[in-house]
């Protein structure tokens, strides 16, 4: 199984920690929930759970499926969840809805190039056509934002097109009933979209590198509290892609079978997507390093559109847990 960019291969470079402040014997591994909505870099937890490999390093991860980012963020704006999954844009949604419990980030999950994409029934020739049509977006502010980044190209905005709050379920059926003319979707749902044969992709974010990031990130107490903790998950996550790396006939059927795609989708999903090797992550947690530089950016994307308030909060960066995880 390969990705775009840096692969999972490098992800081999770190070996697997036997003992100290990861992999020490404790009696009872400490447990922590995390929510896993559809999106192929968000499996690597469920994946270290299913396989045992969270008990390695002494930690028993208990994945909860929920249906979309929104939900991912309610749960963890009503305590249920100390972490979570989310992009770049949906984590800055949620530090606009809460600025006291904003939470950190501690791990880039991934960096979508053409995982994030822009589906049209195949009866808009273009872009440009979509004026004054209908596109459907997900209710948090990602789908807008890519609808942006695909739009400006071609000298449109988002208020030249009509855009359709919908989930992300009830899209493919949308575009095939022409009851929108576009929409913005990610893997799983869009290889839903094109099954059908009635749409085409007319964007991807491999058209934009580096503007949409999925970043593992944390409640800023329970950091405070478990900094070890979050250094086993991160640990864990590691793991998990070292064994779909040795493994990966078997690591992509329980993934895929998760996500509702067949093994070669999700392999083909994965191709959008860049991973980085713990060490690559140090520079990209850095203060001033690529993560802070991107959420500053989305955030002022994010104020020129009116999708968010000015002077919102900015979520701290913290490289420590991934440090922690590379120690011997």
């Amino acid at each position: 199984m390969r990705s775009a960019g840096v692969g999972i291969s490098n992800l081999l470079m770190v070996g697997v920690l036997g003992s100290g402040l990861l992999g020490g014997c404790t009696t009872v591994p400490e447990e922590i929930r995390v929510p896993i909505s559809g999106w192929p870099s968000y499996e690597y937890l469920y994946l270290a759970s299913r396989t045992g490999i969270d008990r390695q390093v002494d930690l028993a991860i208990t994945p909860v499926q929920l249906p979309d980012p929104q939900a991912v963020t309610n749960g963890y704006l009503r305590g249920q969840f100390a972490v979570a999954q989310l992009s770049a844009v949906e984590l800055l949604d949620l530090c606009n809805r809460a600025p006291a419990r904003c939470p950190v980030v501690v791990l880039v999950l991934d960096e979508s190039r053409g995982g994030d994409q822009l589906a049209v029934h195949r009866s808009v020739p273009s872009i440009e056509a979509l004026r004054g049509r209908r596109v459907a977006v997900t209710f948090s502010t990602l789908g807008p934002y890519v609808l942006q980044l695909a739009l400006k190209p071609h000298g449109l905005r988002i208020s030249d097109v009509l855009t359709r709050n919908m989930p992300l379920e009830q899209m493919a059926g949308a575009l095939a009933r022409r009851e929108v003319e576009a929409a913005v979707v990610y893997s799983p749902f869009s290889e839903q979209v094109a099954r059908g044969g009635h749409t085409r992709m007319l964007f991807t974010s491999r058209e934009t590198p580096g503007e949409i990031l999925h970043l593992l990130v944390v409640n800023p107490e329970e950091l405070a509290r478990h900094p070890g903790r979050i250094a086993k998950l991160v640990k864990a996550w590691q793991l998990a892609h070292q064994q779909a790396q040795a493994e990966p006939r078997a690591s992509v059927a329980r993934m895929a079978q998760r996500e509702g795609l067949s093994s070669s989708e999700f392999v083909q999903a994965e191709t959008g997507l860049r991973y980085f090797s713990l060490e690559q992550q140090i520079p990209l947690l850095a203060p001033g390093g690529t993560v802070a530089t991107n959420l500053a950016r989305v955030q002022a994307v994010q104020q020129q559109l009116d999708l968010s308030p000015k002077g919102g909060p900015l979520p701290r960066v913290d490289a420590e847990p991934v440090k922690a995880a590379l120690e011997p």
